[in-house]
């Protein structure tokens, strides 16, 4: 048994579960409960969320750099030939394609998002009766809708993993 490939894929998993429960944590756990929010503890709650989105891009970083090592210099993608001629190759590189969106649509899409929404200081205004305004909901459900875009490149890739244990 090769003990450092085990570990090489141990670690792979070990961060992809990070990554992906990091994500599915904010969209399914976090995200319900900030949407009741009054506009001020949102505002505040997002500001300080902004700050901490560093921990599931390191998962997401040392996930695809693991795998780019798992799959090239401890696997069997050992040519350009390899990688576009055979299933595996395909699959791997549909995978890495995949993840490599879900690491970047947070940067280009969400966070250009945030930070304009935290910006617009009309948006935070309480709205009648003291609640959030409408702009501030349509906002916020926009978001809500926007967001599983990215992990949609995640399951494309969590797809492809199983796909690949089994030659595909």
């Amino acid at each position: 048994m090769n003990w450092f490939q085990f570990g090489v894929q141990w670690l792979h998993v070990l961060f992809a579960i990070g990554w992906f429960g990091s994500v599915i944590g904010i969209g399914v756990v976090t995200m319900p409960i900030v949407m009741k929010m009054g506009p001020a503890n949102m505002r505040e709650f997002f500001q300080g969320f902004d700050q901490r989105q560093k921990i599931p891009t390191a998962f997401g970083v040392m996930t695809v750099a693991l795998g780019i090592i798992r799959g090239t210099l401890l696997g069997p993608i050992k040519s350009v030939s390899f990688l576009l001629g055979t299933a595996y190759g395909k699959t791997w590189l549909v995978a890495l394609a995949a993840a490599l969106f879900s690491l970047a649509f947070p940067f280009f899409v969400i966070e250009p998002r945030m930070k304009r929404m935290l910006a617009a200081d009309q948006l935070w205004q309480p709205g009648p009766g003291g609640g959030r305004s409408a702009e501030l909901d349509l906002t916020m459900r926009s978001l809500n809708r926007t967001a599983p875009l990215g992990m949609v490149g995640m399951l494309v890739a969590f797809t492809c993993m199983i796909l690949m244990r089994f030659g595909l």
